[in-house]
């Protein structure tokens, strides 16, 4: 609304001042809101001179009936000098600044409710008559109710906002002064709620992921704000763009690049982040030093964390960065945190690996119970096939058993266990720890004169097998209820044999028996190069696994006490 002086006022007083003045008032509304809309601004003008207003009716009646009015009409209304309503509030006139006097004369944009000064009303509802046009002062201080609020001219205060910098339109905090959109915090609040449902599922797709990290890129809390041209983890893509489909197989394909066991790993990271931020009342995800130390210290003093623990979460905590932002973490690659995960290592020193060692004479005492006939017979020659083969294959749980839904393209199928001759059976390892772009890698079993005998073993198994299987792609180890062995079933067996074989079960795992051959091989004399070969070890960590036999360690406190 812009208001405009046409006839200048004598020089006198304000308040003195009995001569009519006519005042042009533009209004950009159609010719049915002339009336109300003259009536608030003759309202508001006149508050701002001198407190007592007289509308002509009748000018502004015929104004409005002529029906000449175009997009943004002008009506010229006269203010004589008009006695105050007796049921009209006395209210001094407001001061008009010499800068505001002249932004009003020149025509500018200026705030009507600004001239008005605060009253105080006692009654709840105070009607002001002025003829042609009344006022309800229902809220006695809010003067844009003093101003608009009149007969027929409804608005919403509830949905209307003055002059501001900041607007709220279509669910987004616009601010003109920042040139910046961000959300507002019941929609903040509603994301970490969504948030919080897939904290609590026990897993999550990729989508699901995908969906987690465009929550992000939206509202990225204490962290930097994304750059789109660094990341293909972006809203900016439209559905119809040529590249849409080929951008969703890449965010598909990124996903790929780690195993599902670390992307598991990782994201209980991530779950273990977002409960730290809600622990301390913190904006989700903070990504600064401060925030990244604390979060490591919260793992170590309230969690109870082990250091090594500590390091996976911080490689998940920056898988995430980088798939939101395109780069690492800069507070996670500040050598103040090496130096603090440094600390927590020698302050917490960790305890050597207590796992001991199943051995090829362990190996045969637990082949005897199964083959005693105190197992199912299905049971028994199921593990009976799988105790030699992980043993003689070096081989990790996760290589011949399953952790997740059946994949023919990871896990072991029927078609990956075949005789070659009648001395020879190759198992193939589909991928590994240390093969995650699925070369593969074979095991060979030989016919062995020895009591575990691994051929004979694998190849009754086989024969079985094959007259259960419809499909060479079906799993190559099965439960009682032809479900793929998972690694917690061979785990509770593996428990299960040890103590009716009279072995110390708590003590071994099943990672016992891949330590097991790795230690028997060095007590055998075998050399270094030929132990980390079948064992497929690319480093000397091996030599973590070879256990030290206190028979030997006997042994050898004899040859010093003869000397």
């Amino acid at each position: 609304m812009r208001s405009h002086q046409n006839t200048q006022r004598p020089a006198s007083s304000m308040q003195t001042s009995t001569q009519a003045t006519v005042r042009s008032i533009r209004f950009a509304s159609n010719p049915r809101q002339i009336q109300p809309a003259a009536a608030a601004a003759t309202a508001s003008l006149s508050a701002a001179e001198s407190g007592r207003v007289s509308v002509a009716a009748a000018n502004i009646s015929s104004a409005v009936s002529s029906g000449s009015f175009m997009a943004a009409p002008t009506v010229n209304v006269t203010f004589p000098p008009a006695t105050v309503p007796p049921n009209a509030l006395a209210m001094n006139p407001p001061p008009v600044s010499t800068h505001l006097r002249s932004q009003i004369l020149a025509g500018a944009d200026f705030d009507l409710s600004s001239l008005l000064p605060s009253v105080s009303i006692s009654e709840p509802n105070r009607t002001l008559d002025f003829g042609p046009l009344t006022i309800n002062l229902k809220t006695p201080n809010s003067k844009p109710n003093r101003i608009f609020t009149m007969a027929e001219f409804c608005i919403a205060f509830e949905k209307t906002q003055g002059p501001t910098t900041s607007l709220e339109f279509l669910g987004i905090n616009l601010d003109s002064v920042k040139f910046q959109a961000s959300l507002p915090k019941d929609k903040i609040d509603r994301i970490i709620a969504i948030s919080s449902n897939l904290l609590e599922a026990p897993q999550c797709s990729k989508r699901d992921l995908l969906s987690l990290l465009e929550i992000q890129s939206i509202s990225p809390g204490g962290g930097p704000k994304p750059n789109p041209s660094s990341s293909l983890f972006r809203l900016d893509i439209p559905v119809t763009h040529p590249l849409r489909d080929l951008h969703t197989s890449s965010l598909d394909l990124i996903f790929h690049a780690i195993s599902p066991r670390t992307l598991q790993s990782y994201w209980t990271a991530w779950k273990a982040f977002k409960q730290f931020h809600s622990f301390y009342n913190q904006f989700f995800p903070n990504f600064s030093l401060l925030s990244i130390s604390s979060f490591i210290s919260y793992l170590h003093k309230i969690k109870s964390i082990q250091p090594s623990t500590i390091k996976v979460y911080l490689s998940g905590i920056q898988f995430f960065f980088k798939l939101i932002y395109g780069h690492p973490c800069p507070a996670i690659t500040n050598p103040q945190i090496s130096l603090l995960i440094k600390g927590i290592q020698k302050t917490n020193p960790t305890h050597p690996d207590s796992r001991q060692p199943l051995t090829s004479d362990l190996l045969a005492k637990c082949l005897t119970f199964l083959r005693s006939g105190h197992m199912p017979p299905d049971t028994a020659r199921t593990l009976d096939a799988m105790f030699p083969l992980a043993f003689f294959g070096f081989l990790r749980v996760s290589e011949f058993t399953t952790n997740s839904k059946f994949n023919p393209t990871i896990h072991p199928t029927f078609s990956d266990l075949q005789v070659l001759d009648k001395d020879t059976i190759r198992f193939l390892i589909k991928r590994s720890k240390t093969d995650q772009f699925k070369n593969g890698h074979f095991i060979h079993i030989f016919n062995l004169p020895t009591p575990i005998q691994p051929y004979q073993s694998l190849s009754f198994f086989l024969a079985h097998r094959e007259a259960q299987i419809s499909s060479q792609l079906d799993p190559l180890f099965i439960d009682e209820n032809n479900l793929p062995i998972t690694r917690h079933w061979f785990h509770k067996k593996l428990k299960y044999i040890l103590t009716n074989s009279g072995i110390q079960a708590h003590l071994y795992s099943s990672h016992s028996f891949r330590i097991g051959a790795a230690t028997t091989a060095a007590q055998k004399g075998l050399p270094d190069h030929q132990i980390k070969l079948l064992g497929r070890w690319s480093s000397d960590a091996f030599q973590s696994y070879i256990r030290s036999d206190l028979c030997l360690i006997k042994q050898a406190h004899l040859k010093l006490a003869s000397l």
